[in-house]
């Protein structure tokens, strides 16, 4: 087991700047889906969550996006991820006529078969997936065991180094459990 995560761990390492930014166009119109992250006491997004909505707001302001998917349920007593992320993209005066929120999925996983199973053909066709550097190399991995392909984006979110390790070995350990049980 212990090899797996080394080797997970490295996998991710070895991948992460090829996931981070993929190359986008002006003339395509395209699905955002910005996936969930930890909610902070009194409804505030984490960091991290913040991060990722500041990152669908930059390319929001410079791509054509037909939609914008925030995912993500809730811990009792606390607004859903998806709600927290649409409520701090409306406090950045942004419209959101073209926000949609699914509050429902508890998991990466989750959230790639809700990409997989709810959102039409044509809109899949060109997807966005927002996450952080260290989680788009797993989300790559079930999009493709999934069979849905997708274009990956990090949030500009600087972690200092312990923080990196720990995630990086978090996803690690998530990267080998859906290696070898798909969740």
């Amino acid at each position: 087991m212990i090899g797996f995560l080394f080797y997970s761990f490295f996998f991710i390492a070895s991948r992460q700047e090829r996931v981070k930014l993929q190359p986008l166009n002006n003339k395509t119109a395209y699905t955002v889906v910005v996936l969930g992250a930890a909610v902070w006491s009194d409804n505030k997004p984490s960091p991290i969550l913040a991060a990722r909505v500041d990152k669908a707001i930059d390319i929001l302001k410079n791509y054509r996006v037909e939609h914008l998917y925030f995912t993500g349920s809730n811990a009792p007593g606390e607004l859903s991820e998806a709600e927290v992320a649409l409520n701090y993209l409306k406090s950045k005066n942004i419209p959101t006529d073209r926000i949609i929120t699914e509050s429902n999925t508890t998991s990466t996983t989750e959230q790639i078969q809700f990409i997989k199973n709810k959102i039409s053909d044509e809109a899949k066709s060109n997807l966005i997936v927002i996450s952080d550097a260290f989680h788009l190399v797993r989300i790559k991995e079930i999009s493709k065991f999934h069979q849905l392909k997708i274009k990956t984006i990090a949030s500009e979110l600087e972690l200092n180094f312990f923080s990196d390790i720990y995630n990086k070995l978090r996803e690690s350990l998530a990267l080998t459990v859906f290696w070898f049980f798909a969740i």
